[in-house]
């Protein structure tokens, strides 16, 4: 059985699915996980207003349900004195986290959007990997960022990269899965966006239509629902034993891999075979 951490900081629906599906896949049998945590960088009790407090309260309610311990350790406030130096209040975030999560032990850490990721000793002591909303090789930013330099590339695919944590330079890609963004589905997006920015130009058209300017908004989707079949289909062979991850390289017994791991086609056949159907937004 692999031991899971679950760290994030549920600021969105996205989160609390990618939680949701990896739970569901393994009441399914498909993963062999035990989560015995799920670290927050938010505490219950804090205030605060908008989709994003809305949101994580929601994703505490889906921990309380789901039966997981939360540990909880806000990152707002902590050691205002190292401000300017981010190296270190990540080293010494990292040393508040170690503590709070002293009674649990757990084999891997999944970074599922957390806000205030820690550093120093907690990186050196386990292997913490996420999910990059982009390719390997793709563009760097927000999910927002990457979608928009897409479209501004005349991209031809897009896709998501599981990827070992690191609080420095962007880290080798361990696996990946992709999808065109172009083609039948989406050629009448592109035409509308060109004749939109022909008229207004595309800042203009960010500023107005933003996330919900359809060409970008499916690309998104697109991405996004694609997510949780990635990471399970990573940790699945982690689980049974058949890889393991070394260093910032991916394993099979003694045999390193020399490039990621090209999952696309069990993605793909799974979203085709409903395995990973959409989640409702609260997980359960």
């Amino acid at each position: 059985m692999l031991r899971l951490g679950w760290f994030s900081s549920g600021r969105d629906d996205a989160s609390r699915k990618l939680l949701a599906t990896i739970c569901r896949k393994k009441r399914e049998g498909f993963l062999d996980i035990d989560i015995p945590f799920v670290f927050c960088d938010r505490s219950r009790d804090e205030r605060g207003e908008g989709p994003e407090h809305q949101a994580r309260q929601r994703f505490f309610d889906q921990v309380d349900e789901l039966g997981i311990p939360l540990v909880a350790r806000s990152s707002m406030g902590f050691r205002p004195d190292l401000s300017s130096d981010e190296t270190a209040w990540r080293a010494e975030f990292g040393e508040e986290v170690l503590r709070s999560l002293s009674a649990y032990r757990f084999d891997l850490g999944v970074v599922a959007d957390c806000a205030a990721i820690p550093g120093g000793p907690l990186l050196m002591q386990r292997p913490l990997i996420c999910i990059r909303p982009a390719l390997p090789g793709g563009p760097a930013g927000s999910r927002q960022e990457v979608v928009w330099n897409l479209i501004s590339s005349r991209a031809d695919r897009h896709g998501a990269t599981v990827q070992r944590y690191t609080a420095g330079d962007l880290p080798a890609p361990l696996a990946y899965c992709s999808f065109a963004i172009r083609g039948p589905k989406y050629n009448a997006l592109w035409l509308g966006y060109d004749a939109k920015v022909a008229g207004r130009g595309e800042e203009w058209l960010k500023r107005e239509e933003g996330e919900l300017e359809p060409l970008f908004s499916h690309i998104r989707h697109d991405e996004a629902q694609r997510e949780g079949a990635l990471l399970a289909y990573f940790l699945k062979p982690l689980c049974d034993g058949k890889f393991h991850i070394k260093g910032e390289r991916l394993f099979e017994g003694d045999r390193p891999f020399d490039r990621p791991l090209d999952l696309t086609r069990d993605v793909e056949r799974a979203l085709q075979n409903g395995e990973f159907k959409e989640e409702a937004a609260h997980g359960l």
